[in-house]
């Protein structure tokens, strides 16, 4: 799962910085990811491929 935000000076369209995070649930016992369970998903807006940002 991915999220990202930006942050913009005020009165300013173009953003200052843009932040992306990418989380992975992990089993504390196996130390493994595992699936996100679906009460944690809904809280955060995920990114759709053509939204995605740019790694450069």
């Amino acid at each position: 799962m991915a999220t990202a935000d930006e942050i913009h000076r005020l009165a300013q369209v173009q953003p200052l910085v843009i932040a992306e995070a990418i989380w992975v649930w992990v089993d504390l016992v196996t130390m493994r990811p595992r699936g996100i369970p679906k009460e944690i998903l809904t809280g955060f807006e995920q990114i759709q491929p053509d939204n995605k940002l740019s790694k450069t």
